[in-house]
Order: structure tokens, then C-alpha cells, then sequence
């Protein structure tokens, strides 16, 4: 009897723990949307990590705060992430993928602003809040 209870117990509490990763990513991402919206680069820049980085098809940048002052002042204005797999690989390190739709208007010419990319990202354990540390996207390829 004990030895059911235990086993009930760890598969209630193994439920729990998978259900939990997903909510700090979407809960991440939907700060990362919000921060984008405000165009708020310093908000943006706090999700993370103290050495986080975000790649794209320009290279590694570092210096997250002065990238997105130059995406707001190139006319971006909106993010909407979508999340499509969660998978933690520790109690303090979980790796995301999914899409993202950028939207907004080029200041210069007047041109809409309008790129879907594909992203994967490493999020950690910083100061007992979910950080990024790696964060990578790609423009996404064209449908045939």
C-alpha cells in the first residue's frame, strides 16, 4: 500500500513539474511581447541572462539593450511569439522553439515592416527568475 502511494505520489508530482517549465516560457514570452509593444529595449534587455546573447542572421549580439534601441528607432513595433515545444533539460535550464511574426513600419521609406522567424531559445535559472541565454532567430524559409 505504501509503496502505491508513493508511486501515485511521484507521477502527480512528475505531472506537476512538466506542466511548469511551459508556463514560465509562455509567461516569458508574453514579458518579451509586452516589452516589445511599449518598445521598451530595457525591459526587453532584464529577460536576460547576465551574459545572455541573441543570434540572428547578423551574428551573436551582446549588447541586447543597444539592439533593440535600433530595431524600435528602424521602425519594429510589434512581436507576437507563438510557443511550440518546451522541453526542460534540468531543474534550471529549459530549451524552447517556436515562431514569431515582427510587424511595424520603416521610418525612412514608409515600407511595411512584416517578418516571420523561427526561434529556439536556452532559458536559465538567474536570480530565482527564468533568463535567457541564448536566444537564436531566423527568418523562416518561404513556403512552397
Amino acid at each position: 500500500m505504501f509503496r502505491s502511494l508513493m508511486v501515485v505520489s511521484l507521477l502527480l508530482t512528475s505531472t506537476a513539474v512538466l506542466a511548469e517549465p511551459r508556463d514560465d516560457i509562455n509567461k516569458l514570452v508574453a514579458t518579451y511581447g509586452d516589452s516589445f509593444a511599449r518598445k521598451d529595449a530595457a525591459g526587453i534587455a532584464s529577460l536576460y541572462a547576465k551574459d545572455g546573447v541573441l543570434i540572428n542572421a547578423n551574428g551573436v549580439n551582446a549588447d541586447i539593450l543597444r539592439y533593440y534601441e535600433a530595431a524600435f528607432k528602424n521602425g519594429m513595433e510589434r512581436l507576437d511569439g507563438k510557443i511550440d515545444q518546451v522541453v526542460p533539460l534540468g531543474e534550471a535550464v529549459i530549451l524552447s522553439n517556436g515562431e514569431t511574426q515582427i510587424t511595424g513600419k520603416n521610418p525612412t521609406s514608409g515600407e511595411a515592416i512584416n517578418a516571420t522567424l523561427v526561434w529556439t531559445a536556452v532559458s536559465v535559472q538567474e536570480g530565482g527568475q527564468w533568463k535567457i541565454r541564448m536566444l537564436t532567430a531566423l527568418p523562416k524559409a518561404p513556403s512552397k
